[in-house]
């Protein structure tokens, strides 16, 4: 069992750090004792914000929805989208035009033919060099993160991220399928499993990618 911590150091413990009074570092630690036992004991310190353990979120979706099934927007006429969207046709732009929307998921396919032209791009990474150019933490991360494995690669394992983002921004298509906000950018965000599970503190360092750039609307 994982255990997700922040702790808190003053700078009378540190002589190197004399900017601030203090600081906090987010750890992760694996025990195999009893995870609230240590829980409490930690909790305990008094340099220690507080602790919790990293709890494993499991995912809603029944199965993977095939590709036919993006393409089904009853929804929209539920939603009276079109009623929604006539202010947006008016000044000629498409309902989610310049909004970034953060799919904290499974991941997303990227590479979908009613998705790839509403995918964000991180315009400070250079696609395919290896190198981490936006000093990020993260190489090539040009769509977005994968927090499962720790790289810059958000390609959907399960299905259920690239449904949600069909939702959300699919393109207008000859088969008649259109996300309710199409027009907007997906950042992809993997903190999810490829079985559904998602851990608490994935889904934190998700939300921390994306505020630090600039999203708009988090989904998760």
């Amino acid at each position: 069992t994982n255990v997700s911590l922040v702790y808190e150091s003053k700078n009378d413990l540190y002589d190197n750090i004399s900017d601030y009074d203090s600081y906090e570092v987010f750890y992760e630690a694996f025990t195999t004792s009893d995870v609230w036992e240590v829980v409490d004991r930690l909790n305990e310190n008094d340099n220690i914000l507080f602790a919790e353990p990293d709890y494993i979120w499991g995912s809603t979706a029944v199965d993977a929805p095939k590709s036919e099934e993006i393409k089904n927007s009853w929804q929209l006429n539920e939603l009276d989208c079109e009623n929604i969207w006539k202010d947006h046709f008016g000044n000629n732009n498409a309902p989610g035009e310049n909004t970034i929307v953060a799919v904290i998921d499974t991941g997303v396919d990227y590479t979908h033919s009613e998705l790839k032209e509403s995918i964000w791009i991180n315009e400070g990474e250079i696609p395919g060099n290896g190198i981490d150019d936006d000093a990020n933490g993260y190489i090539d991360d040009v769509y977005g993160i994968d927090l499962v494995d720790n790289d810059g690669d958000p390609m959907d394992e399960h299905g259920h991220g690239t449904h949600v983002a069909g939702i959300i921004a699919m393109s207008p298509n000859e088969h008649g399928g259109v996300g309710i906000a199409y027009g907007s950018k997906i950042m992809s965000i993997r903190a999810g499993q490829s079985n559904g599970d998602f851990a608490s503190s994935d889904i934190a360092k998700a939300i921390n990618y994306a505020t630090a750039n600039g999203v708009d609307v988090i989904n998760m």
